[in-house]
């Protein structure tokens, strides 16, 4: 009788350590789906997408007292602000093909002789006023004053392998600005400059501000 009470009871034992596994705890869940993060765009653009936009273009026969000039349209297309700088790159005379006239000695002179400014209308009306920038060849950015209001002209060649950054810091989403190229050939240029040429690149950036 006592070997089947403790039969029982070591049954009854099990049963309770085989049960015991099935009781639950109150609990309840909840679920976070689709995380993610997306990053915002810098996008500058030129001309309504025009690439190798060339500022002055068709500028020929030109000669002593004349000026001009043309300028980049450029907004910022992407989600971010961003830091907006210009860069130049070497300046490029040639001269006038030897033979090819009186005065054609075949090195090229316009570049120390014509002169540049190159500017940012910062309202966009067309015009160097108050609030617009100006690049100085020393590399500089300096911005219109009533008491200094003239643009800097200077040589080609002093303008050579410039950086101005940043010209705008944290230029807006869908801000718009326009670069200008102003040129002038002073009345006092000889006749060395007859048939040469000059040339410069810009290059237009927009970075990641603080950067």
């Amino acid at each position: 009788m006592k070997k089947i009470l403790g039969l029982a009871i070591a049954a009854v034992l099990v049963m309770a350590l085989v049960g015991f596994g099935t009781f639950s705890y109150f609990s309840d869940q909840e679920t976070s789906n689709a995380n993610q993060i997306t990053a915002g765009t810098l996008y500058l653009d030129i001309n309504n997408g025009t690439t190798n936009y060339t500022i002055l273009t068709g500028i020929t026969n030109q000669q002593p007292g004349n000026s001009g000039s043309s300028f980049a349209p450029l907004k910022n297309m992407g989600t971010l602000a961003g830091d907006f700088y210009i860069q130049t790159g070497a300046v490029t005379n040639t001269g006038a093909v030897l033979g090819s006239g009186k005065y054609a000695d075949g090195v090229g002179q316009l570049g120390a002789d014509s002169q540049i400014a190159l500017w940012v209308d910062v309202n966009d009306n067309g015009v160097f006023d108050a609030g617009d920038l100006c690049l100085t060849s020393s590399g500089t950015v300096e911005t219109y004053t009533a008491a200094g209001g003239v643009l800097p002209y200077d040589s080609w060649n002093n303008f050579a392998s410039k950086t101005w950054k940043p010209v705008i810091a944290s230029m807006a989403p869908n801000a718009i600005v326009n670069c200008y190229i102003n040129y002038q050939i002073p009345t006092s240029v000889t006749n060395e400059i007859q048939g040469d040429s000059v040339q410069l690149s810009l290059t237009f950036c927009l970075n990641q501000v603080g950067q």
